[in-house]
């Protein structure tokens, strides 16, 4: 009599069960793992905060100053007018220069002053883009007329 078949069809039944293990068969989560970072995960929200926070404490990680560089603003300003943007416009979108001179300052305080206002002026146009795009697209912005770009 010939075990081969019956052989094989044990071998595949062990490879579907081995699977069905590895893979972890879909089954329903106990109450005890409710509030993990994701389903079907085994680390908790806690855990993952255990574990960033020591990390952020073994490398001595220091929450960055955020400080307007107002020289730095003022050159970004002139340039802005030197480029044709009206005094007008540069008041309306002062917050964004504010940004893009503090995100400057603050990623960028080894460059020199010179490297320092082209990274804030292009920041200060991308920021600005990227605020008033929307308000452009549905009509809502005048503020670039004529009178306000040379």
């Amino acid at each position: 009599m010939n075990y081969l078949p019956y052989g094989v069809l044990i071998l595949f039944l062990v490879a579907i069960l081995a699977a069905c293990v590895y893979f972890k068969w879909p089954r329903n989560e106990p109450p005890s793992v409710m509030g993990n970072i994701r389903p079907g995960s085994t680390v908790s929200k806690r855990n993952y905060e255990q574990v960033v926070n020591g990390f952020l404490r073994d490398i001595s990680f220091q929450t960055p100053i955020f400080k307007l560089d107002v020289d730095l603003k003022t050159c970004v300003e002139n340039s802005l007018e030197s480029h044709g943007i009206s005094r007008g416009l540069i008041a309306q979108i002062g917050t964004c220069i504010d940004t893009a001179t503090e995100i400057t300052s603050c990623t960028y305080p080894f460059a020199s002053h010179e490297v320092q206002e082209a990274i804030a002026l292009y920041a200060s146009y991308v920021i600005t883009i990227d605020d008033l795009t929307g308000d452009i697209v549905r009509g809502h912005v005048t503020s670039f007329a004529p009178s306000h770009i040379s």
